[in-house]
Order: structure tokens, then sequence, then C-alpha cells
């Protein structure tokens, strides 16, 4: 099955995703620095969720992890565990399901911002269907009396995406997120 195949059974657009974090890429401080601005402008429940996190580290782990989606978005066998991680790490902050379409919603605003004239409907709906698949792994890993009730699509957490490994690299920097106390992104 080819790329374009999957694309139209629903999965995601690598392609798309891989060409539009390029286009952020050389404004990536400013992305990462405008992101949390506007998380915390548009969401203001969610400060609370950081208190005494370092921001700065916050800002590197939040980078860290898309450039970890976008070398491996080809590659669910690397990513899965680290976002499955993540998500029990999340629901311990208590990140609940709001959570993540609001941190959805403003990384594809902010991503259209930076990119400017180079973004496209295309690459907001690729990051749509990429972060709604990785809110559904995240939250299918909550366990217990916190587990994420529905209404998040899940359709990644069932049908993991395939493709050939990818560098050692990329693999220890999914250890490194997953082992991290602080949120990656946020809730």
């Amino acid at each position: 099955m080819t790329d374009k195949d999957e694309q139209e059974n629903g999965d995601l657009d690598f392609e798309t995703l891989e060409v539009s974090f390029a286009a952020i890429a050389p404004d990536e401080k400013r992305f990462v620095e405008r992101f949390y601005e506007e998380l915390f402008e548009r969401h203001p429940a969610v400060m609370p969720l950081f208190e005494g996190s370092d921001m700065k580290s916050q800002r590197a782990k939040l980078l860290a992890a898309l450039k970890l989606i976008i070398a491996n978005v080809r590659n669910m066998d690397e990513l899965l565990p680290a976002l499955q991680e993540l998500g029990q790490r999340h629901q311990k902050y208590g990140a609940e399901p709001a959570h993540y379409i609001a941190v959805a919603d403003v990384l594809i605003a902010v991503m259209a911002e930076i990119a400017g004239d180079q973004w496209t409907e295309q690459m907001q709906q690729a990051w749509r269907g990429a972060l709604n698949a990785i809110a559904g792994i995240m939250l299918g890993a909550y366990t217990g009396a916190g587990a994420a009730p529905g209404g998040v699509e899940r359709r990644a957490a069932d049908r993991p995406w395939t493709a050939p490994k990818v560098a050692k690299n990329t693999a220890n920097e999914a250890e490194t997120l997953a082992q991290e106390k602080v949120p990656v992104s946020g809730p």
C-alpha cells in the first residue's frame, strides 16, 4: 500500500506533516515561545498544570517531542511506546481530554503563524489528523479511575502506522522524553 492509498483510507498525510514541520523549523525557538504564550492566553486554566515547571526546559521538551514525532511518523513501532508513556505521565499531571484539544488548536494556529504564506489548508488538516491520533494514543494509555472517557479519535491507537526503522538516536530521544517528569507539551 502506498502513502497515497493510506491517506485515502483515513491515515496520516506523512509527507505534508514533514514538509509543514520543515516550514517552521527555521523559527523553531520562536514557535515554541509563541505556543506557550498563546496557550496561556487562550486557555489560562491550564497554567496551574505548569506551576513549578522550568519553562525554558518545557519549550525544549515540546520541540524535542515534535521532532521525535516527525522523525517517526512513518514508524509507529518507535513512536507508540513513547506516546503511551507520555500519556500516562500527562494523566498524573491532571491533563484532561479537553486539554488535548486546546493544545492541538494552539499548535496548529501557531504553526500557521510561523509558516506564514507557506501554510496551507492541507497542512492544517494533516496536523489536525496527526494531533487527534496522538491524543487518542496518549488518552488510551490512561488507566484506572482517571482513564479518559470517549470522544477523542482513537483510530491511530488501533491501526498504528508502519515504516522502516529510524536512526537509533531517535529511539534514545523517545526514552529520554518518556523518563521526564515535566509534561512535554503541556496537557
